[in-house]
């Protein structure tokens, strides 16, 4: 399968694209939806009024948000359930029983139970004494307190950050907590605690699964419109996902020109104090002459998103800019 980046610097064209993209892969199920993944769901209106006008309709459609539509995608290709009318997207926004276990909010209360069993280990001193503050008793006994669930849930929205993003430190930490530095052992203790290595529900563990599967082709398209930026998390399994799932990436960008390595105005202040000799200044001075400060600006929100690409690897339709 493929990943195909669509790039124009007018929201116009690239809606142009989605519809012609739309047209030529449409499923033979007329039951079947069509995701595009959006960040907004004022670009969901966009894209309906601008698909609706340029097609005369706009049905059969599916708008999921990046996070759900990817974790989706991962379990209905590690499941194996390929089968033709499955809505591989909505399975992120419909977890299973067990996948339910490693939402925040559930999470949060099972590392309330995790945190009262070891906050008499080392490297918990500075929870103990949070937790603590105001309720001597509460950490130990009693129900739970205002103070710990909001700690509990604060904790919760970091670890599910780590699993998502850093997948491979997650695991790392959870198979073995003394590998974690000193300041961030607790964490990886309650990692361990969470059944994150062993659990194949947890985020970390299902990323594991689809970067080591065999992925044969599915015959299905996954749209991905006006995403400027994607976290690490997001592109590692995009990247995994379009092994078997045909990736078309719908992105705003000032140029067809390589910009990523433009240095925005803030950067090149912070360069030229961290400058140690009137060489790297003269050269500093050099690249602001040859850079575009607009196109700078207008690039940066996607340069992390561009030089992923180049890593990744993809194929290109640039013929949407205008001279």
């Amino acid at each position: 399968m493929s990943l195909l980046l669509h790039r124009s610097h007018r929201a116009e064209t690239l809606a142009e694209l989605l519809c012609g993209v739309l047209s030529a892969r449409w499923p033979d199920d007329p039951f079947e939806r069509v995701p595009i993944v959006v960040g907004s769901r004022g670009m969901e209106r966009y894209l309906r009024h601008e698909i609706a006008t340029r097609t005369g309709i706009a049905a059969g459609l599916a708008f999921p948000f990046p996070r759900p539509a990817f974790a989706g995608a991962t379990r209905w290709l590690i499941d194996g359930a390929v089968e033709a009318r499955a809505e591989f997207w909505e399975l992120g926004e419909q977890p299973h029983k067990a996948a339910a276990r490693f939402e925040r909010e559930a999470m949060a209360f099972r590392l309330v139970e995790q945190l009262r069993q070891h906050m008499a280990e080392p490297g918990f001193e500075h929870v103990r004494r949070y937790l603590e503050h105001g309720a001597p008793q509460a950490v130990d006994h009693g129900p739970v307190t205002a103070r710990e669930l909001m700690f509990a849930r604060d904790v919760a929205d970091v670890l599910d950050r780590l699993m998502h993003d850093r997948p491979d430190d997650a695991l790392t930490w959870a198979r073995a907590p003394e590998k974690a530095n000193s300041e961030h052992r607790w964490l990886a203790v309650l990692l361990q605690g969470l059944d994150v290595a062993q659990d194949a529900a947890s985020p970390a563990r299902g990323f594991e699964a689809l970067r080591a599967s065999t992925l044969a082709p599915t015959q299905r398209t996954l749209c991905v419109f006006g995403l400027s930026t994607l976290g690490p998390g997001d592109r590692a399994r995009l990247a995994a996902i379009a092994r078997s799932v045909d990736v078309h990436l719908f992105v705003l960008a000032p140029t067809r020109q390589w910009f990523v390595d433009q240095r925005t105005r803030d950067e090149r202040r912070h360069a030229v104090r961290n400058a140690k000799n009137a060489g790297q200044l003269e050269l500093l001075e050099l690249e602001e002459h040859q850079d575009n400060p607009i196109v700078a600006a207008l690039g940066a929100p996607s340069r992390d998103l561009q030089s992923w690409l180049e890593e990744t690897g993809y194929a290109a339709d640039d013929d949407a800019f205008e001279l």
